[in-house]
Order: structure tokens, then sequence, then C-alpha cells
């Protein structure tokens, strides 16, 4: 009898668009009941959701840990709700302070990038001299 083989696959994708992004979130778009207009549903909050809520605080925390699992949980026992946009929005509103917080940080951590960057530079310049 042959041995039994183990076979990995590694692969290493780009995400590089929105639809791309929806199909992690598994988005399927609803008929409205209002003739053929339909809207985007999910089991998951879509990208640009998550990064403008307050779960996104630039990385993963305990508490967005427990949030995932709580998610996942319902999903699993079949007891979560396919999600429209607003509705994703209104609960991932932990702290309406978070993404502007988020911005200041991301521009704090900016200039002091580019401070040490030309400090850098100027040190090296000098070191060579």
């Amino acid at each position: 009898m042959p041995a039994k083989s183990f076979c990995l696959v590694l692969v290493d994708v780009l995400l590089c668009c929105k639809e791309d992004l929806d199909l992690i979130s598994v988005v399927y778009n609803v008929y409205t009941r209002h003739g053929l207009q339909m809207s985007q549903s999910s089991w998951w909050p879509k990208n640009s959701i998550c990064m403008g809520g307050g779960l996104n605080t630039g990385f993963w925390s305990g508490f967005v840990e427990k949030w995932f699992h709580i998610c996942l949980e319902h999903i699993y026992h079949n007891t979560a709700e396919l999600r429209g946009g607003k509705t994703w929005k209104v609960g991932m509103v932990m702290n309406k302070k978070t993404p502007k917080f988020l911005d200041h940080s991301n521009k704090i951590v900016s200039l002091w990038f580019q401070i040490i960057t030309q400090w850098s530079n100027y040190i090296c310049l000098d070191l060579v001299c």
C-alpha cells in the first residue's frame, strides 16, 4: 500500500482591490424587495468599516480577539445574521474618538520618522567627514 503523502501549499496573495477584500468579508448581494435593487450584506464587516471603526487601534488587541471569537461562535452555531454596511458601522463604534486618535498618531509617527531620517543622514555625513 502506498504511503499517504501530505501536501502543504502556501499562497502569497496581494489583495489589491475592493472585490478581493469583499471576498474575505463574505459579502453577498441581497435583493431589497424594491424591484431589482440590491444591497450588500456580510458575515464580517467590510475592510472599509473595520479601518474606520473603534476596533482598529493599530494592533490586534485582546478585546478584538474576544470580539472575533464571539462573532465566530455565532456563525458556527447558526445564530449570526447577515448585516448591511450601516448595521456593521453602528456596531463597530466602540469609541467615537478612535479614528481621530489613529489619524493623529499616524501623523506623529510620520513626523518622527522624517526627523529620524534627516538626523541619521546628518550624522552619517558627519562621520564620513
